[in-house]
C-alpha cells in the first residue's frame, strides 16, 4: 500500500512537451498547488525581462472546482 502524504502547503510544476503546445499561447508549465489545504491550478509561462533579459516564469493561478454534481430537479415548471 502507499504512502498517502500531507501535501498541505506544497506545489508541483511540471514541463509541457513543446509538442502539446497547441500554440505559442499555452502555457509551458503546468500543475498545482494546495495553500492552507484548498487545492489550485498553476500554469506558467517562460518569459524574458525587458531590462534585465533575463529568463523567469511568470503564471497564473486559479481555484479547482469540483465537478459539477447532477440534481434531480423538477422540470415541470420551466415554460418550454
Amino acid at each position: 500500500m502507499a504512502k498517502k502524504y500531507d501535501t498541505t502547503n506544497t506545489w508541483n510544476l511540471f514541463r509541457v512537451k513543446d509538442e502539446d503546445r497547441k500554440t505559442e499561447s499555452h502555457p509551458n508549465y503546468s500543475g498545482w498547488i494546495n495553500v492552507d489545504g484548498k487545492d489550485y491550478y498553476l500554469t506558467g509561462w517562460i518569459r524574458q525581462g525587458k531590462n534585465s533579459g533575463l529568463k523567469f516564469i511568470g503564471g497564473d493561478i486559479k481555484p479547482k472546482e469540483e465537478t459539477a454534481k447532477v440534481s434531480n430537479t423538477d422540470d415541470s415548471e420551466i415554460p418550454f
